[in-house]
């Protein structure tokens, strides 16, 4: 039978699968290493996120999930299991450890050359911009 749950669950099933599939078999990534653009509410909440469901993530998708690289506008002290942090986001779009760039700056520019740069490098690329 045909229910709204069950659409939901085959839905999720659906992309975990697709995750799976497409993470593993056709780019054979065990870590996936995501780079964030802006340190603000929307960066610094991906970041807690993706750093507290970690585990969760890697059980369901097989894969392990690595925020690699921050870049903010001001730089902070220490941002808290990432790898590197600074200042320049085209830094973090040309950065040939990162798989995922996370635009979260906001703003058409720099947001825009940024999310080129990172298309032009081969990034997949997920913005908050609207």
């Amino acid at each position: 039978m045909l229910t709204k749950s069950s659409i939901i669950q085959d839905d999720a099933a659906v992309r975990v699968s697709f995750l799976r599939g497409y993470v593993l078999d056709s780019v054979k990534l065990k870590t996936l290493k995501v780079g964030i653009c802006g340190y603000g509410t929307v960066g610094s909440g991906t970041l807690a996120l993706l750093q507290g469901n970690a585990k969760e993530i890697t059980r369901k998708t097989g894969v392990e999930i690595e925020v690699y690289r921050v870049a903010s506008r001001s730089l902070q002290v220490a941002i808290a299991g990432v790898t590197h942090s600074g200042t320049d986001p085209f830094e973090v779009a040309s950065d040939e450890e990162v798989d995922v760039v996370v635009e979260a700056m906001g703003g058409f520019e720099p947001a825009f050359e940024v999310v080129k740069k990172a298309l032009e490098n081969g990034k997949h690329v997920v913005t908050a911009n609207k």
